[in-house]
Parts: C-alpha cells; sequence; structure tokens
C-alpha cells in the first residue's frame, strides 16, 4: 500500500511562500535549510514550515501541488491562516516588554492588559463628558476617545456576549507571519517599543473582530453602544479576508521567538 504524501508550504526569509510535496515534510524543511532541497529555497533562510496537506498517493500530491502552485498569494495565506486557526497557533508582535520562550500569560476578569490600564487612567475625564456632553470639546483627544469606545464596548459585551473575551482582558495576536509583521513594522514607525514577532499557542477563547467596525468614541454614550453593538454582532469568518483584529484569552504560551524586531527598529523607522 502506497504511503501517503504531503504537501507543505515554507515561508522564506524575503517572504515569499514556496510550495513543494514530501512523504515527510519535516525532513524535507531540513534538507531545505542544509541548501539540499530546491535551489528556490537556497540562501533565502530562515525557512519555516506553515502549512501541510496529507495527500492519499504521490499522484495526488501531484495534483494538489500544480492547485497550490496556481493559487495567488492570498488564497494560499488562507490556507496557512485556516491551518493556524485550527491548531489555535497564531503570532504576535511584542510591544512596552519582551516576551521568552515557554512564557504563558493569563487574560480573564482579573487579568488585564494595556488597554484597560489606559482606559483607567482617563475614567474621570469620561464621567464629566458624558455628565455633559455638550459641553464636550469638537475633537477629542486620541486616548480619551479610545476610552469612550472600550468602555462602551465591554458594557455591550457583558450585556449582549459574554461569551467573547474582553478588549481590556486579551490579547491582539494575528493569524500569519506577514500580518505580524506588519503589526510590528507600524508599531516601531509610531515610536513603540517594539521587540520580536512570536509564535503564540492560544487556549481560551477567539474573537474574531471586524478592524473596520472599530470605532471612534464620541461623547454620545447611546451612540457608543450602537457602534459596540455592530462590532460584536458582526465578526469575521474564521478565515477572514478583511482587516481583522484577534482576540485570545485565558491561557497564552509563547512558543519561540520567530525574529527579532528591535534589532531592525532603526530601519524601519527610516
Amino acid at each position: 500500500m502506497e504511503r501517503p504524501w504531503q504537501l507543505y508550504l515554507l515561508r522564506c526569509g524575503d517572504g515569499t511562500l514556496y510550495t513543494g510535496i514530501a512523504l515527510d515534510a519535516e525532513k524535507r524543511l531540513l534538507m531545505h535549510r542544509s541548501g539540499k532541497g530546491a535551489k528556490y529555497t537556497r540562501g533565502r533562510g530562515p525557512l519555516e514550515l506553515v502549512y501541510t496537506e496529507i495527500c492519499p498517493t504521490h499522484s495526488d500530491a501531484l495534483k494538489r501541488e500544480l492547485e497550490v502552485k496556481a493559487m495567488t498569494r492570498e488564497e494560499k495565506e488562507a490556507l496557512i491562516a485556516r491551518e493556524n486557526y485550527e491548531s489555535r497557533i497564531f503570532y504576535h508582535a511584542v510591544t512596552e516588554r519582551p516576551m521568552e520562550p515557554g512564557q504563558t500569560l493569563l487574560f480573564d476578569e482579573s487579568h488585564h492588559n494595556g488597554v484597560f490600564q489606559r482606559v483607567m487612567e482617563k475614567m474621570e475625564i469620561v464621567r464629566a463628558i458624558y455628565a455633559n456632553p455638550k459641553a464636550c470639546p469638537g475633537e477629542l483627544e486620541h486616548h480619551t476617545a479610545v476610552a469612550l469606545r472600550e468602555l462602551a464596548m465591554e458594557q455591550v459585551r457583558k450585556e449582549s456576549f459574554p461569551d467573547y473575551p474582553s478588549r481590556m482582558s486579551c490579547l491582539y495576536v494575528s493569524r500569519s507571519l506577514e500580518e505580524a509583521r506588519r503589526w510590528g513594522e507600524f508599531f516601531a514607525r509610531i515610536g513603540r517599543p517594539t521587540y520580536a514577532i512570536v509564535k503564540l499557542e492560544c487556549r481560551g477563547r477567539i474573537f474574531l473582530g471586524d478592524a473596520e467596525k472599530c470605532f471612534t468614541g464620541v461623547p454620545d454614550a447611546e451612540r457608543n453602544k450602537a457602534l459596540a453593538m455592530e462590532y460584536w454582532k458582526h465578526p469575521q469568518e474564521e478565515v477572514p479576508t478583511g482587516v481583522c483584529e484577534i482576540l485570545a484569552d485565558g491561557e497564552i504560551t509563547m512558543l519561540e521567538i520567530v525574529e527579532q524586531v528591535n534589532r531592525n527598529l532603526e530601519s524601519l523607522l527610516n
């Protein structure tokens, strides 16, 4: 009886994706890394195995390889995202303080994130705005507007969607390495201390939010709650195609540092 084959995708150091087939994708990865694999992958390290798919026979594997090679970059990324989602493996641009492999974070009602802290710092201002919204200036300071939004988001979540993770007690993660890299570059450019891109295993709840529904808070409490309801009512699909923000809570373990960002901070800022 013929052994099953594997279709696999490698992410190269330059961000490109390589498609191949093998009886054992992990062993084939080692060959690629040693320079004995395909000519394309030589000199393009580091190489990461990001997707595998079982094919019953060698003939099936060859057919599937042709199909995947004909896919667009976006379609290949969707394959990778689906596998990551199902295995609960995500990526994260580490900011504010470094993380170490094996480190476990906990987010729940008693363990909050930086969003919670920044919102709490604005509570006195928020109370004053809601007490007299007509006296509020035309354009709100950024962090004040964020506080108004996040408080409305949390109120609506608690009242109508309590099974979703809280935006103030979660880690914001990415479905792919490429997406996490873009966040890392963005944070570096705005001056936020950004240390590394890491791979995580998330064992709690997951919510795929539509970032385009992440509104700017206003002095009108009812308006904020209505917009928050739209955000929670319409999560993205499991493999979203738009701008996505993935909320993860519970226990989250850092598996490995994929790449250092602070090492490249100066080049990112230029």
